[in-house]
């Protein structure tokens, strides 16, 4: 439903892969066109279409699902499971990214040229969205949802890119994303200072805090026995890891704290085992209700979750688990606002003796709240939809 009064209202898609790490983050933004009184269609898998729906939103069940992306990524890639967190980012924009976008591009071209938007805002990897939008002779704009992408990335990008766009006739495409307008949501103290970015003009943005979900938190927190409160989680993609958690769990047990854990969508949170009344856990929660009760964040390193906690100014532990989990963990523990734990430094010790130093050490968070004033201090969604649509920002391409 519209909140504000409806003026000059445009038609603007949303496009993404169809991921919760890719979804949520780009929501934000698209609720605040919505609010303005614009017509805002969201296009992702349609294994994501019902969520997104829930949260109030036109919804284009576009591509694979998630579970196929997987499969098409094995098909394309057998051995990128085997390799190391860094060299598999990389193939990933090929054999997942790139090869998702080339299924769903035939529909999207189809429905975007149909509908014909105003403006088409899309997720960094996917390839499809940039097609339908020079198709249909609109405007487009990169949305991170993570951290920055690092230049060093250009090359694999451009290829996938080329590949992608091949059967469509779009001739200098490639260039016009990558010299576009790239919004970006990391805040700078989670940047690597001084390094090229793949995206040549950067857009800042303020980032989500969280998903708030489509109902209240059903966690008693104020009736949990302990003043602090630890949220545990190992994000949507990586949450198949029930030894991981029960490390986790057995560190946490000897420190007077609540912990919250979300064992991930669709999991079964009792294949944990029984807890004490202090441990509440749930498939999923919505971090932006849970968040502002809680003092520290231990993670897998997904951006989302460190972005979360980061614009709560909460200190974080990561223990990365692949991707640019690895990139995201250095980055936090470069900030000063937690440290990191590499997968075999893992046991219940550290996490324990980790944990402890967070919760008390004042200068963690010190710096976690550094962290938040950058992210107050980042444009709103809000303002950048007005200048979006106001043709004031650099770099957004037809």
């Amino acid at each position: 439903m519209n909140t504000r009064a409806r003026t000059s209202a445009k038609k603007i898609l949303f496009s993404t892969h169809p991921a919760h790490g890719h979804v949520h983050p780009i929501l934000p933004l698209a609720r605040e066109a919505r609010d303005a009184g614009h017509d805002v269609v969201v296009a992702t898998g349609p294994d994501l279409a019902a969520q997104v729906a829930e949260r109030g939103f036109t919804v284009w069940p576009i591509g694979p699902t998630f579970a196929r992306c997987r499969e098409l990524r094995l098909e394309a890639d057998p051995d990128i499971d085997t390799v190391a967190p860094e060299q598999q980012m990389a193939r990933d924009i090929s054999a997942l990214f790139g090869s998702a976008s080339a299924v769903r591009a035939e529909e999207l071209v189809a429905r975007t040229v149909a509908w014909a938007p105003d403006l088409v805002v899309h997720g960094p990897v996917e390839f499809a969205a940039p097609i339908a939008a020079r198709r249909a002779g609109v405007p487009h704009v990169v949305h991170g949802v993570a951290a920055t992408p690092p230049a060093r990335l250009r090359g694999i990008v451009e290829s996938v890119m080329r590949k992608v766009f091949a059967p469509w006739n779009v001739p200098g495409l490639v260039e016009d994303v990558l010299s576009g307008a790239y919004l970006d949501i990391c805040p700078a103290g989670l940047r690597q200072a001084g390094s090229e970015t793949l995206f040549r003009h950067g857009v800042p943005l303020r980032p989500s805090y969280g998903d708030p979900g489509v109902s209240a938190l059903d966690i008693d927190i104020e009736n949990l026995p302990f003043n602090d409160t630890v949220y545990l989680t190992l994000g949507t993609v990586f949450h198949d890891a029930p030894a991981l958690f029960r490390t986790c769990l057995s560190g946490l047990a000897e420190l007077p704290v609540n912990i919250v854990v979300s064992s991930g969508p669709g999991s079964d949170p009792k294949r944990l085992g029984p807890q004490p009344s202090h441990v509440v856990i749930r498939d999923y929660i919505p971090q932006a209700r849970l968040l502002p009760h809680c003092r520290l964040v231990i993670q897998h390193g997904g951006a989302g979750t460190l972005f979360g906690g980061a614009a709560h100014g909460l200190p974080q532990l990561v223990i990365p688990q692949a991707a640019d989990n690895f990139l995201n963990a250095a980055a936090l523990r470069a900030s000063g606002a937690g440290l990191a734990l590499l997968p075999h430094e893992v046991t219940a010790d550290s996490i324990r003796i980790a944990a402890g130093q967070l919760l008390r050490d004042p200068e963690f968070t010190v710096a976690a709240k550094r962290l938040q004033a950058e992210i107050h201090a980042m444009p709103t969604p809000e303002s950048t939809v007005t200048t979006l649509l106001n043709g004031r920002t650099p770099g957004v391409r037809a």
